[in-house]
């Protein structure tokens, strides 16, 4: 598994794809314009980022079924939210879509900011695969927004 996470690591750099040296700094990058604390815009000018985690005060040893709960991330406390609910926790999840308001539902979703692969378990073979099909889609269909999934 080791050896995956370094082929596909090698291949990233090689191929000029940062590497972003902690995930705050990644999230903080892809989300610039959360609101505030106490700020509701009404003309949804600045829609927010939204992580699921494992509530690890009502998750106390390995039996116990994990608490999910969601944080909205707001811009002028993200540095303290990220190191208490998303740093040290081994079951985060936060998709590249930002929402409006308080909600991350379908009908608050308004952009997407970035695509996240997660890696573990993905070796260059796939890795390479999926960059073979982007870039047979820009070349041939560079006016189209939906690529195909490879098979």
């Amino acid at each position: 598994m080791l050896k995956d996470y370094w082929e596909c690591f090698n291949f990233l750099t090689y191929n000029d794809y940062e590497e972003w040296s902690n995930g705050e700094d990644f999230y903080s990058f892809i989300f610039p314009n959360c609101e505030s604390k106490g700020e509701m815009n009404k003309d949804f000018s600045k829609p927010n980022a939204v992580f699921l985690y494992k509530d690890l005060k009502t998750t106390l040893n390995d039996t116990d079924n994990p608490a999910l709960k969601r944080r909205i991330m707001l811009k002028d406390t993200w540095g303290d939210d990220y190191a208490e609910f998303v740093l040290e926790n081994d079951l985060t999840l936060c998709s590249g879509l930002s929402y409006r308001g308080r909600h991350n539902d379908l009908a608050h979703a308004q952009q997407m900011n970035a695509l996240i692969f997660d890696l573990d378990g993905v070796g260059l073979k796939e890795i390479t695969a999926f960059f073979e099909v982007v870039k047979y889609c820009e070349k041939n269909e560079p006016n189209k927004y939906f690529w195909p999934i490879p098979r």
